[in-house]
């Protein structure tokens, strides 16, 4: 009867050993989707900062453009 038990522990041994294998790797793969989604995200808020940073300086240069265009009609009044 002890090896009888003693046998089905090691199988239930051997069948943790492997889930915690199955965990490991999953946690891992886990962990590496992350990162890479991380650094998708970090690249996709750069791309939007830009495009912020470019629309407002195309405004901030329409603006001047005004200034000027006025400034230079009243010097020449």
């Amino acid at each position: 009867m002890k090896y009888i038990n003693q046998g089905l522990l090691y199988e239930q041994i051997l069948q943790l050993d492997q889930l915690t294998l199955n965990l490991n790797n999953l946690m891992s793969k886990l962990k590496e989707e992350y990162q890479k989604r991380k650094k998708l995200k970090k690249n996709e808020d750069n791309k939007n900062i830009c495009k912020k940073k470019q629309k407002f300086s195309i405004q901030t240069l329409k603006k001047k453009k005004q200034i000027y265009i006025k400034h230079f009609q009243i010097k020449q009044n």
